[in-house]
């Protein structure tokens, strides 16, 4: 078995309504898929997306296809949303390309606010092969890693960003995780020509989603 973490440019037809909101509204920041309907037309999915409560619902309230959503809560940094809303056609055939045959798109499924979703697909290497060539027919695609499947690696993966992974990497890199330290967080936001609030930011969501991957599996 192999997997791919995918980065995909859908096209808006594709977006669901809170990958909408975390396009077009700037108080949202990005949106996690944590659970997906099976139904395929009207599926419940449930999200955690960045920001604050108001902005997203009123996002949702204006959505047509959007039939439910119930905030299931709050804290510092997420919303926590119930939603259900008819799939478009363009949204149903990009996820039918990733789930056939022995393909499976593990969750979290990351959406953000430059239109582009990312998400890690485990199945046989033919049939991760035909599903990137027939993604690229409707969207633009980025394969970001690939490898062997191993349960363990790819839930690590898919706990972080890309952006905080590359954070991440320039802190080990530099020697931010030695000890002792070799390298600030300054250092960090140097190597990567951003705010030093900004790379202590990602750093302490990274470390955090990490930690909680980590204690997943060593109880699984």
């Amino acid at each position: 078995m192999k997997y791919a973490r995918v980065t995909v440019q859908a096209p808006p037809e594709a977006a669901s309504a809170v990958h909408r909101a975390a396009m077009d509204e700037g108080a949202l920041g990005d949106a996690y898929l944590l659970f997906g309907g099976i139904e395929e037309r009207e599926p419940t999915q449930f999200y955690a997306v960045e920001g604050d409560r108001d902005p997203l619902v009123a996002a949702l309230d204006g959505r047509d296809a959007v039939s439910y959503h119930d905030v299931a809560g709050v804290d510092d940094d997420y919303v926590y949303v119930y939603t259900q809303e008819t799939a478009t056609e363009a949204n149903r055939r990009l996820r039918a390309t990733f789930t056939r045959d022995s393909l499976v798109t593990t969750l979290p499924v990351v959406y953000r606010a430059d239109g582009t979703a990312s998400f890690t697909v485990v199945g046989a290497a033919d049939d991760l092969a035909d599903a990137v060539e027939d993604a690229r027919t409707v969207a633009d695609l980025e394969i970001t890693r690939y490898g062997d499947y191993d349960p363990r690696q790819t839930e690590y993966a898919a706990a972080i960003t890309d952006r905080q992974r590359e954070v991440v990497e320039a802190a080990v890199d530099l020697g931010y995780y030695d000890v002792p330290k070799t390298a600030s967080q300054a250092d960090v936001a140097d190597a990567l020509d951003c705010a030093a609030s900004t790379a202590a930011e990602h750093l302490r969501k990274a470390e955090a989603a990490l930690a909680r991957a980590a204690v997943r599996t060593r109880l699984g």
